[in-house]
């Protein structure tokens, strides 16, 4: 409901305490976020990739130091 509703009637009542919520000082000083408002994925494919790509480099010089 807390996905469907804004999303179909960006005007309800739902979809305003949604926004008044992401919107909220601490919420965005804790990086709380909707991903899935924006994303189909919710934004993990682009994080994944990140993850993956810093993780394969560290591996990489933990290899170099270990030859």
């Amino acid at each position: 409901m807390t996905e469907a509703v804004p999303s179909r009637h960006p005007r309800s009542l739902l979809a305003d305490v949604k926004a008044s919520l992401l919107n909220n000082p601490v919420v965005v000083w804790l990086q709380i976020r909707d991903g899935w408002a924006v994303w189909v994925d919710g934004g993990r494919e682009g994080e994944w990739v990140r993850w993956r790509q810093e993780w394969e480099k560290q591996r990489k010089v933990q290899k170099g130091k270990a030859s």
